[in-house]
């Protein structure tokens, strides 16, 4: 009976002095990833559509695109890096962000557009987008977004469109729309209600007209626009309205 006994407390023990470690012991978190796409070589995935659906691909992932030509209408619905190797990675159709933290860059968009948001009657914010150094053939749109950056990009027969719905909510603006060259578009830059924007050096010509401001406190500055296309409307409170033509 004493061995019994020793033995128990003995145990006991142990167990007692492991419970603090038990407590301690944290949930590893998966480092981020980066999946490859490839249309006709050996890749994790053979469509950019396929790596977003795919379960494995999570939050904070990045998808790398190689050159090719890609058939997918996307939809990106995860907060994912959407890299193309080159301009060589071609999207033949529109890109549509519906979620937070999504970044687009690199690509050549063909026969489509870029929607950002669900549209303008969807009563919530999109937050941290970023579309960067594209070719576009065709528009971006944004849609109640939210601190989303369209930088770098070049569009040719369409222009950016910025819009808040329900107008205007001081949580939908504060968006950067910086060093884009803007081709052949009936608006090349067009802000409706969102507010406090950037427009900040970007090149416009050959559109209908260049750039139009129906948003409160947005800052122009620096944007090269043809002189034919060179109209303006904005609030008072517009600061650092520059343009030349």
């Amino acid at each position: 009976m004493n061995r019994i006994a020793v033995l128990g407390t003995m145990l006991t023990l142990l167990l007692v002095s492991m419970s603090p470690l038990a407590f301690n012991i944290e949930t590893a978190k998966a480092e981020p990833r980066t999946w490859t796409v490839d249309d006709d070589e050996p890749a994790d995935f053979h469509t950019i559509e396929d790596a977003i659906s795919s379960p494995q691909v999570v939050g904070g992932d990045t998808i790398f695109v190689y050159n090719g030509t890609y058939y997918d209408p996307i939809v990106v619905n995860k907060a994912v890096s959407l890299i193309g190797e080159s301009k060589d990675a071609m999207i033949r159709g529109s890109v549509s962000v519906e979620t937070d933290n999504v970044t687009i860059r690199n690509f050549m968009i063909q026969d489509g557009y870029v929607h950002l948001g669900r549209g303008p009657f969807e009563h919530r914010s999109f937050k941290n987008i970023a579309v960067i150094d594209n070719a576009v053939n065709g528009s971006i749109q944004m849609f109640n977004t939210v601190n989303a950056t369209v930088r770098e990009n070049r569009l040719m027969n369409g222009g950016i469109w910025v819009e808040a719905f329900p107008l205007p909510l001081p949580t939908f603006g504060n968006n950067t729309i910086a060093q884009n060259n803007i081709t052949n578009a009936s608006i090349g830059i067009f802000i409706r209600f969102s507010i406090r924007n950037k427009i900040i050096r970007n090149t416009l010509s050959g559109n209908d007209a260049g750039i139009l401001l129906e948003g409160d406190n947005t800052t122009v500055l620096d944007n090269l626009v043809g002189t034919a296309e060179l109209v303006y409307t904005w609030f008072p409170s517009t600061t650092g309205l520059q343009a030349t033509g």
